[in-house]
């Protein structure tokens, strides 16, 4: 895990590995663009005898067909059983969140 960015966030490590399954035009992947080193992790994890792996990411809502096809192959690579979970997140309850997460990055940016 050392050749991992140090002092990051736990969330950007998922938004970056969600990106990696987004429309190259996406202005998400723009943003937070795809680390090849989480992709390697990943499999890393694989390897190390886990039966599991989860990610969870509100990135993956603006995931196309065929980066959830692009996702299961990658998954594929490491595990023989692949199961992807989508779940609806109701607006309200997100719009809540946003103004939650917002106001505190507003607070860190000033100090």
């Amino acid at each position: 895990w050392k050749h991992l960015k140090q002092n990051v966030n736990p969330w950007d490590n998922q938004v970056e590995f969600a990106t990696c399954f987004l429309p190259e035009r996406s202005g998400e992947r723009s943003i937070f663009p795809c680390r090849e080193d989480l992709l390697e992790a990943g499999l890393s994890i694989a390897q190390q005898n886990n039966n599991s792996l989860l990610v969870s990411a509100e990135t993956f809502a603006a995931t196309e067909t065929t980066g959830v096809a692009e996702l299961k192959t990658y998954l594929g690579q490491a595990w023989s059983n692949v199961t992807i979970v989508a779940t609806y997140r109701r607006y309200y309850e997100w719009v809540v969140s946003l103004h939650r997460e917002n106001n505190k990055i507003k607070r860190s940016l000033a100090g």
